[in-house]
């Protein structure tokens, strides 16, 4: 995935069995509360109609308070096409952690551990 700016960790995705797996992996793996998830939802700018039935399928999804949702970002478009899709469309979600800067290191601690020894022995190693 891409970095976050801010140095904060954040996984950008539309796809809401990775976001679920991502945000269980940040409480089981990593020690993450739910209450230290923040998140951010993108759409068009066509779908600005949408936008409180849009985080209503991100709070079931990720099973979060609308108070843990920053106000969403519109992407202005050019052309207004239709789309097929209209409805099933939730745009493109930020599942970022609050005061995550520590955890980057442990996640590259972790990437690194993993590609010298290998998967099985960091997971024995984890959970010894």
């Amino acid at each position: 995935g891409e970095g976050s700016k801010d140095r904060k960790l954040n996984f950008t995705n539309s796809n809401p069995a990775l976001l679920m797996f991502m945000k269980r992996w940040f409480e089981y793996a990593l020690g993450i509360h739910p209450k230290d998830f923040l998140i951010r939802v993108t759409i068009h700018d066509g779908h600005r109609d949408r936008y409180v039935k849009v985080q209503q399928f991100w709070q079931r999804t990720l099973k979060l308070p609308s108070r843990q949702f920053y106000s969403p970002t519109y992407l202005k478009t050019v052309h207004r096409k239709v789309y097929e899709n209209r409805e099933t469309y939730y745009g493109v979600v930020s599942l970022r952690v609050r005061n995550s800067t520590h955890l980057q290191y442990r996640i590259l601690g972790l990437i690194k551990a993993v590609s010298h020894a290998g998967v099985a022995q960091v997971v024995r190693a984890w959970h010894s």
